[in-house]
């Protein structure tokens, strides 16, 4: 809710909430305004915005994206409407930055994702 833009309401269904303080964010990522979305997270305000309006989204640890000002315990974290785009945006948000005294040191990460096959798995109901 703000004062300036109103309720934020959910593209999917305009008489659902978006879920938390990132839900312009995921509203926009969810209507197709652009591929590549951000939001800050210290209690859910990513992951309930990105669950609730059908987005791939996260928390990552800690200092694994910079914030300046750092506040300890608030993460930014990416929103976006699938999993190629989320692993494209960490790649370029998961850079050390002095800036941030939680900023992780510099790590060599693997933002890809292979297709996983679910060949030779079983599967067990009760």
């Amino acid at each position: 809710l703000s004062s300036f833009h109103g309720v934020t309401r959910n593209p999917w269904n305009l008489a659902n909430n978006t879920g938390g303080s990132s839900s312009g964010a995921a509203a926009a990522a969810a209507a197709g305004y652009g591929p590549l979305h951000l939001g800050t997270d210290i209690g859910g305000s990513v992951r309930l915005p990105a669950g609730w309006c059908g987005l791939v989204g996260f928390k990552p640890s800690l200092g694994r994206i910079p914030i300046d000002p750092y506040y300890t315990g608030r993460c930014a974290g990416p929103m976006t409407r699938c999993m190629d785009d989320c692993l494209l945006l960490m790649r370029y948000l998961a850079q050390p930055d002095a800036r941030d005294a939680t900023s992780l040191p510099p790590e060599v990460l693997d933002w890809s994702a292979e297709p996983l096959s679910v060949r030779g798995l079983r599967v067990g109901l009760q």
